[in-house]
């Protein structure tokens, strides 16, 4: 989706920069191609540029005022040419990238799996060995092994954060909308099956140490899908008030979870 900060380049070469990162690897071809364009006499430096390359680097010493006046004079004088020229070689480049990757996107997303996977088995390793979440002061006379344990959780999960949202990057150019969502990134995560909706995203939104997923590996498994090609997770229904009956004369206020009625009929199919 397009903002007004963000364009369908920008979108994909930053998606394919986050797994790059993350030791994926590239096509040549897809290089070769955003090297060319980023190379190209279209992306020269400028004052526009350099207003921008400046505001992102946050250097104190610049003078951002004089900067953008610079900018500003550039656009003004710019043609309407130019800049139609850049916008359509930035489409078609865009176009061709997609196509270029899209040969290499499922093996890449296997790849990023893979990783997050082997993070969640020795995050969830240590999570049977140690409550993870305990205070550090009452581990002090325990055993190396369950210290270990409690210091190694801490990494894996960091780890498993800093992994999500490459996974969520690899299922969207694999063709996921919106794959940077709770909705989605839960089923791409975690095995939704056979487990509590309300009791799952209370887990997800859960802090403390090590983040969720000590609360998520307690209800499930901690796993990348097979494929990115996973159906939104909802969030649950609203808790609900009901009145009912004590006795002839006597009624009670209780609150009624709809999606254990939903879990229920589910189950009875």
């Amino acid at each position: 989706m397009t903002s007004f900060f963000t364009d369908e380049y920008t979108i994909h070469t930053g998606a394919v920069d986050l797994i790059a990162s993350a030791g994926a690897a590239i096509p040549a071809e897809w290089t070769a191609l955003r090297d060319r364009f980023e190379n190209s006499e279209l992306n020269r430096e400028s004052a526009i540029r350099r207003h921008t390359s400046a505001l992102i680097a946050g250097n104190p010493k610049i003078d951002m005022t004089a900067l953008y006046v610079a900018a500003l004079a550039e656009a003004a004088a710019m043609p309407p040419n130019h800049a139609q020229v850049i916008n359509h070689a930035k489409v078609q480049v865009t176009a061709r990238l997609r196509e270029i990757f899209a040969d290499s996107a499922n093996g890449v997303y296997g790849t990023i799996a893979t990783k997050i996977n082997d993070t969640a088995a020795a995050f969830t390793q240590c999570a049977n060995t140690v409550d993870v979440t305990a205070d550090a002061a009452d581990l002090i006379e325990a055993s190396t092994e369950i210290r270990s344990a409690y210091v190694t959780a801490e990494i894996e999960a960091q780890k498993l954060n800093q992994l999500l949202p490459v996974l969520s990057a690899a299922a969207a150019l694999c063709g996921l909308d919106n794959a940077d969502t709770a909705e989605l990134q839960i089923p791409l995560i975690v095995d939704t099956h056979m487990v509590g909706r309300r009791a799952l995203w209370t887990a997800w939104e859960s802090t403390g140490r090590c983040g969720r997923w000590p609360e998520i590996v307690k209800l499930t498994e901690i796993r990348a899908a097979d494929t990115p090609n996973v159906e939104s997770y909802r969030r649950p229904l609203p808790l609900q008030e009901k009145i009912v009956p004590v006795d002839r004369w006597r009624h009670q206020r209780i609150v009624v979870d709809p999606e254990v009625e939903l879990e229920q009929k589910t189950t009875a199919k």
